[in-house]
């Protein structure tokens, strides 16, 4: 408002004057500068505030980016592997301490370098995300969901038993076997498996990097029983090779 009255204060006077003619141009334009100077400074003044808010909406966006680039797996948009372990760890505490139930998939995509080997690596590229598609639309909200790794991924099942996380598994299995995607080949589609581990939350288990090892013994247990089956994890080992796909 202080511009504004410093403008109408300027101008008051040459209004009054040329109403009346009561003065010579030369007088007008003397009684312009002062007029002219302040809508100067006004324009200045709204240009810097401008070229600030545009730098500070640069920087907001830089900001959410780099927050974006430390959490976001960048191929498929879902969380990376530091992001997912933070998140897996806080629900790890929670569910330790209050006693709910919590259970993780370890899933990884059978003969995933050999889609690579045979087809390229933008056709690998397209696997995994057609595999992150299908997760996403059969998990909950609830779900925790990253990228351990390369063709590795790990959904987390909150207030989830080993009986439920079981049949998720399974779920997801065979949602991923029914589906299929194109390849740049003509007319050639590769039909893609999962291989899944599931590890359920018990007193034996101490921290994350266990529980998420559990998971990961039982995926493996999964690949060396032909791929494309579920296995749940077993403290007994013999138990663990010869449970039925």
């Amino acid at each position: 408002m202080t511009g504004y009255r410093a403008i109408w204060a300027s101008i008051s006077p040459i209004l009054s004057m040329a109403a009346t003619r009561a003065a010579s141009d030369e007088e007008l334009a003397d009684l312009l500068k002062p007029l002219l100077g302040t809508i100067g400074s006004l324009i200045a003044g709204y240009q810097n505030l401008h070229s600030r808010r545009k730098a500070e909406q640069a920087l907001y966006r830089a900001q959410a980016k780099l927050r974006q680039m430390a959490t976001q797996d960048a191929l498929t948009g879902i969380a990376n592997r530091s992001s997912l372990i933070d998140q897996l760890s806080d629900v790890f505490e929670r569910s330790k301490r209050q006693g709910d139930n919590f259970s993780l998939l370890f899933l990884d995509i059978d003969h995933f370098k050999s889609i690579n080997d045979s087809y390229g690596h933008q056709v690998g590229d397209k696997a995994l995300q057609h595999a992150v598609a299908v997760i996403q639309e059969h998990m909950r909200p609830s779900d925790i969901f990253g990228r351990y790794g390369g063709e590795e991924f790990v959904l987390g099942l909150l207030d989830c038993d080993a009986e439920n996380a079981r049949h998720c598994a399974e779920r997801f299995r065979a949602a991923m076997e029914r589906c299929s995607i194109a390849t740049d080949s003509r007319d050639a589609v590769i039909n893609m498996t999962i291989s899944v581990g599931v590890a359920t939350l018990d007193d034996e288990t101490t921290d994350i990097d266990a529980f998420i090892n559990n998971a990961d013994q039982a995926v493996y247990a999964a690949k060396r029983a032909g791929r494309n089956c579920v296995r749940s994890f077993s403290r007994d080992a013999e138990a663990l090779e010869a449970e039925p796909a």
